[in-house]
C-alpha cells in the first residue's frame, strides 16, 4: 500500500498556514464522514467528489517543485486526468531538472521542464479522442499563465474550479491566468464545499510522517494491469505475482476482463456473429458495459481498501484488439474507455510480448482449453494486435514495461517482481 505524499514546501500554493499534525487530525475527523462517501463513490455533491479526485491525482506527480494535478469532467463523468511530470511521452526528463538549470524552487514555475498537469490531461484526452469542449476543470491551484491557461482555453474548457483564485509564482510580465480566463469567457469558481477545509490543509505545505489517520484516509492500493496477445502467459504471471505480494504481507485482489463486471460477458461476446459487419462495435458495447461495472464494484472499492489490484487484461486490450486488430476508430474506443474507467489509471502495465507465429503455435499446442474466436483469427490479425500493444507501450514508457514472453515462467516471474519493485517500490 502506497502512502500518499504530502506537500513539503512551507507555505504551499493555496494557503500560507503550516498545519501541525494535531490540527490536521482534528480537520480530518470533521471531514471523515464525507470522505467515506467520496471513497465509496456515493457522494451526491459532484464538485466535492471531483475536487477530492484532483487532489488524489496530484499525489502521483513526480515533480519535486510543484506536485499538482487535475481532473476534467463532462457532465458527471471524469473524462481525463493529468499531473505535473512525464505522463504523456513528451521529450522531457524523467526527473525534474529545475535545480540543475539554476531555477530556484518557487520561482517562474512556468519554466519547469516537466510537462504540466492541465496540458497533460488535455493531451491525454486528445489521444483518446475525448472532447473537452464545454468541460469543467478541477484543480487545487490556479493553472500557470504561460502553459496551462492557454491549453485550457484552446481546449474549450468553460469552467474552472480551484481552492483559491490567488496566483502563485506567475511570470510578472505575463497576463495573469484569471484575466486570460475572463477574456475567454470562462467561469472560475473557488471551492467552498464541505471538504474545503481539509483540501486547503492538505495543500498548504505540511510535512507530516506519523499521522496514521491521515495516511489511512489518503492511502490507495496500486493498480497493475497485465496485457498481451493470446497465450502470452499473463494469467500465470498474475497468479505468481499475487503469491509473492501476499507472502510479503500485502493485501491483493486478482481480477480479469472480460467478465470482471458481469460473469456472462465472455459468453455474450463469443455468441456474436463473427461475420457481422458491426462486430467490433458490438464487442466494444459489451466490453464497456462490463468494464463500467467492474471498476464501480470491484477495482475502485478494492483500491480504496488499500488492496493491490492485479488485473488480467483491461481497456488496453480493447484498443489493441478492436482498434488495431479490427480497425475500429480509436477515438470511439477512447471515449468508451474513458467513461468506463471513471478516470482511474493504472500504476503499472506489464506487457508480455510474443510474435504472432508464437501465438498460433501455442494455440495449436494447447489441448486443455477450448479455442476462442479471437484465437481462431488469422496471423495478420494477431500481428496487428501485437503492434497495437507495442504502440501503446511506446506512447507511455513511464507506466508500461515490455517483457519477452518467450522466456520461461520462472524467468518472467522474477522480471515481473523486479519491475514491480523498481517502479512501485513493492
Amino acid at each position: 500500500m502506497r502512502n500518499v505524499k504530502l506537500r513539503k514546501e512551507v507555505g504551499g500554493f493555496v494557503g500560507v498556514k503550516v498545519y501541525t499534525e494535531a490540527e490536521l487530525k482534528k480537520i480530518l475527523e470533521r471531514a471523515r464522514p464525507l470522505l467515506e462517501l467520496v471513497r465509496n463513490g456515493v457522494m451526491e455533491d459532484f464538485d466535492s467528489y471531483a475536487m477530492w479526485q484532483a487532489h488524489v491525482i496530484s499525489q502521483r506527480s513526480k515533480c519535486p517543485s510543484r506536485q499538482v494535478g487535475c481532473v476534467i469532467t463532462q457532465g458527471k463523468h471524469i473524462v481525463t486526468t493529468g499531473y505535473n511530470g512525464p505522463t504523456t511521452g513528451f521529450p522531457h526528463p524523467l526527473v525534474c531538472k529545475r535545480r540543475e538549470l539554476g531555477i530556484s524552487s518557487g520561482a517562474r514555475l512556468e519554466l519547469c521542464p516537466c510537462a504540466h498537469d492541465v496540458s497533460n490531461a488535455i493531451s491525454q484526452a486528445a489521444k483518446n479522442g475525448v472532447s473537452t469542449y464545454g468541460a469543467v476543470l478541477y484543480t487545487p491551484t490556479m493553472p500557470c499563465t504561460l502553459i496551462c491557461a492557454p491549453a485550457a482555453i484552446g481546449a474549450g474548457i468553460k469552467r474552472v474550479m480551484v481552492l483559491s483564485k490567488k496566483e502563485y509564482h506567475s511570470d510578472p510580465e505575463a497576463i495573469p491566468t484569471l484575466e486570460k480566463f475572463k477574456y475567454a469567457g470562462m467561469a472560475v469558481d473557488e471551492y467552498h464545499g464541505p471538504l474545503g477545509e481539509l483540501l486547503v490543509a492538505l495543500n498548504a505545505g505540511m510535512r507530516l510522517k506519523s499521522c496514521d489517520d491521515t495516511i489511512e484516509a489518503m492511502s490507495v492500493g496500486e493498480f497493475i494491469i497485465f496485457e498481451g496477445s493470446e497465450k502470452c502467459g499473463k494469467s500465470t504471471q498474475v497468479e505468481r505475482l499475487a503469491g509473492a505480494l501476499i507472502g510479503e504481507g500485502y493485501k491483493v485482489l486478482t481480477t480479469k476482463e472480460p467478465g470482471g463486471g458481469f460473469p456472462d460477458c465472455r459468453q455474450k461476446i463469443f455468441a456474436l456473429d463473427p461475420e457481422d459487419p458491426k462486430l467490433a462495435q458490438k464487442e466494444l458495447a459489451l466490453f464497456k458495459e462490463d468494464r463500467t461495472e467492474h471498476y464501480r464494484k470491484v477495482i475502485i472499492p478494492a483500491r480504496k481498501e488499500g488492496k493491490i489490484v492485479l488485473c488480467d487484461r483491461n481497456w488496453l486490450s480493447t484498443k489493441a484488439y478492436q482498434g488495431y486488430g479490427r480497425g475500429m476508430d480509436l477515438k470511439m474506443i477512447g471515449i468508451a474507455n474513458a467513461e468506463a474507467t471513471q478516470g482511474v489509471a493504472a500504476d503499472l502495465i506489464i506487457l508480455f510480448d510474443i510474435s504472432p507465429e508464437e501465438t498460433l503455435r501455442r494455440i495449436k499446442k494447447d489441448n486443455e482449453t477450448k479455442v476462442t474466436r479471437f484465437e481462431k483469427e488469422p496471423q495478420g490479425f494477431h500481428e496487428r494486435v501485437r503492434q497495437g500493444f507495442l504502440a501503446q507501450a511506446k506512447e507511455d514508457p513511464e507506466h508500461w514495461i515490455v517483457l519477452d514472453g518467450t522466456k520461461s515462467k520462472e524467468e518472467l516471474a522474477l522480471e515481473v517482481q523486479r519491475a514491480v519493485k523498481e517502479k512501485l517500490g513493492l
